[in-house]
């Protein structure tokens, strides 16, 4: 009798510790909150304190399905630097999201930067691996980041704005 409950007992020890590293959340996952869709970057440059500013426009999925059916919110967000990179870099750090590039689909350049480092921007865009090759680029009038704050004409979303743009 007493080596049956000792063996269930191992049993049932064995059991609770195999559930323990079972259940639980994987450390490598990252949740769909927590993540934010690039789909528009703008690259401007401030002539007076000669720094870059890198802009992303950003979707962010949300959680549940019945927050915005089928809708996506709009987010903007800017970080500067003293290079193309450090700006992109304190973008990352500043942001407190994960920034999915892959979906990035323009890239705007202000026109003081274009004149300043176009050559250095285009080779940040082609040595950077997260950004799309087949994204359009856009030199405008003025600052990228005005753009990417503006609110669309038709009430949509600025990428299918800018999409329309480009058919």
């Amino acid at each position: 009798m007493l080596k049956r409950i000792m063996k269930r007992t191992k049993i049932f020890l064995i059991l609770c510790t195999a559930s323990f590293l079972v259940v639980g959340c994987a450390q490598d996952r990252t949740e769909i909150s927590d993540i934010a869709l690039v789909s528009a970057t703008g690259i401007d440059y401030d002539l007076e304190k000669n720094k870059y500013i890198f802009t992303s426009y950003c979707l962010l999925p949300s959680a549940k399905s019945i927050d915005k059916t089928g809708g996506l919110s709009e987010w903007v967000v800017s970080a500067t630097g003293n290079s193309i990179l450090d700006s992109a870099r304190n973008l990352r750090s500043r942001a407190g999201k994960t920034l999915i590039w892959q979906h990035n689909k323009f890239i705007l350049v202000g026109e003081n930067a274009a004149r300043h480092s176009l050559y250095e921007i285009l080779d940040f865009i082609t040595r950077n691996r997260q950004v799309r090759l087949t994204s359009y680029l856009f030199i405008n009038d003025g600052e990228a980041a005005d753009i990417l704050n503006m609110k669309s004409e038709t009430g949509d979303l600025l990428f299918n704005d800018l999409q329309g743009k480009v058919r």
